[in-house]
């Protein structure tokens, strides 16, 4: 009779706690159209609940063509659009949806008389017919008649119904220089913002509109830009600019040495939410690698606080976003440890406004390159991003995966990625699972210092502590039946382990 009381407590604890996490729709989705590759670089969530995403489709290796497919709720596609005759390096970039209904997206583009790299601005209707497609271009200021390569990878569509677009500009006398170009909803140009710094490589990836209408876009710079004393390599750059293409400032942000952004976000404050990566080296770490980052800032790029994402190597923050609560969801791309079998995964973590991490989720089959592009918070409450599939000797896939509130979904749980030995963790043991009292944790000496965390089903800490002995005793008396995670943070790597507690 005991046996059968505890199976069926723990069949109703386990489905109580799928079921509390899953409040909303959640789907992962591999796309493949008319068996030709392809990518999805951006997502919005439609009116309808559906979603657009704007990419690219391969049917050669230059005649790569602007894609766009929308999808409903559930991640079924509706109808998906792309160029009947060849393109060449057609890729859109970004997207973004007008409150008329109708569609935009930037990107870049060679389909041209002198295929020449050109910024590209599509207007398509909400069906996905396209309503007009216009090329920018600029002379090169060393050669009239040669054009710049440009191109566009973020975009937004302003409170004053127009266009704004930021990416890149390349000429060899002036190397490559950051742009922002602002038209009407004609693709007419309204004014372009350039700076010019020679011999030098600075990209622009992502953009945001303050709620006075001013815009802040932030990118990478493999050089210093105004600072000439500084010999630190790349850093990140911050550049606010007026609607009326005035620059308002300019930072250059190398509190970590060697880093870039990817993205941005704006809180309810005001401050300035960015995700990117900084290279860290010997002998701060045993090789030298690339570690996800977060910073706040307030409203002029003034440092609030700074962090690494706690996984480890080979991460980069990839796109974020901050929810009315002003909590911080980011999306990492991730790197498994076995370099000799090289794949790509994605980690999708919620922060405090403060930088505490709330909740951390692996995403991914481990047997593929999973790689995300972009992020958004979804009308129910939960998350959904967009990337490439690609499974080896397979085409590529588009791929949209949609999550809960807390992160749940019905994905694969990919590569927990560590930074030196697997073994390490794979030595540490946890028991009693179910636990009722307490629960042990045995670890080896040199992870002693380790810390731990226990998770609720809904994300919440419930409680953290350090780990300083061989066989650390838990005390879980307070803590109340139900299925938990464990998150143990050592040197080389981070474990995660299910934990049943059962009074």
């Amino acid at each position: 009779m005991k046996t059968l009381k505890l199976f069926l407590i723990l069949t109703a604890l386990m489905y109580c706690a799928k079921l509390f996490s899953q409040e909303s729709i959640v789907f992962d989705k591999q796309y493949l159209f008319d068996n030709q590759g392809s990518y999805i670089r951006d997502v919005k969530q439609t009116s309808d609940s559906g979603y657009i995403c704007a990419g690219a489709i391969g049917f050669d290796m230059y005649d790569e063509r602007f894609l766009l497919f929308k999808t409903d709720k559930s991640g079924e596609i509706k109808w998906y659009k792309y160029l009947s005759n060849s393109g060449v390096h057609d890729w859109n970039e970004a997207v973004n949806i007008a409150k008329t209904g109708n569609i935009v997206t930037v990107g870049h583009t060679q389909n041209n008389s002198n295929w020449h790299d050109s910024g590209s601005i599509i207007l398509y209707d909400d069906a996905g017919d396209t309503l007009w497609t216009k090329q920018y271009a600029f002379n090169s200021c060393s050669n009239q008649e040669v054009f710049s390569k440009m191109g566009f990878f973020d975009c937004l569509l302003p409170q004053d119904n127009s266009i704004l677009a930021v990416g890149c500009i390349n000429e060899e006398d002036y190397g490559t220089n950051p742009i922002i170009v602002k038209t009407n909803m004609g693709g007419d140009t309204l004014w372009t913002w350039r700076l010019y710094d020679t011999n030098n490589v600075i990209v622009l990836h992502s953009v945001a509109e303050t709620k006075g209408g001013d815009y802040i876009a932030v990118g990478t710079s493999l050089d210093t830009v105004f600072n000439k004393n500084d010999q630190y390599p790349r850093r990140g750059v911050i550049v606010k600019i007026s609607t009326t293409g005035e620059q308002k400032f300019f930072v250059e942000w190398n509190e970590l040495h060697d880093c870039g952004f990817e993205c941005i976000s704006i809180d309810e404050n005001g401050n300035l939410i960015i995700g990117g990566y900084n290279y860290k080296n010997p002998p701060e770490v045993e090789d030298t690698e690339y570690f996800g980052m977060i910073i706040k800032t307030d409203s002029l790029g003034n440092t609030i606080w700074k962090k690494n994402v706690a996984y480890g190597k080979s991460i980069s923050c990839i796109d974020i976003e901050v929810d009315s609560m002003d909590e911080i969801i980011c999306l990492n791309s991730i790197e498994p440890p076995y370099y000799e079998n090289w794949k790509m995964d994605v980690i999708l973590e919620k922060y405090a406004g403060n930088g505490e991490l709330i909740w951390s989720r692996v995403i991914g089959e481990q047997t593929v390159v999973d790689w995300p592009y972009s992020l958004i918070l979804t009308n129910d409450g939960g998350f959904a991003f967009c990337g490439l599939n690609s499974p080896d000797f397979e085409q590529n896939r588009s791929w949209l995966v949609k999550t809960d509130s807390i992160g749940n979904g019905v994905y694969h749980n990919g590569w927990i990625n560590n930074i030196k030995n697997d073994k390490k963790l794979i030595d540490l043991e946890l028991y009693p699972n179910p636990a009722a009292d307490f629960v042990i944790i045995s670890i080896a000496d040199d992870l002693f210092g380790s810390s731990l965390r226990l998770i609720d089903s809904s994300g919440k800490l419930i409680l953290s502590e350090m780990i300083y002995e061989n066989k650390a005793k838990i005390n879980l008396r307070d803590v109340n039946n139900g299925v938990y995670t464990i998150h143990i943070d050592t040197k080389y790597g981070i474990l995660i382990r299910k934990l049943i507690v059962l009074h």
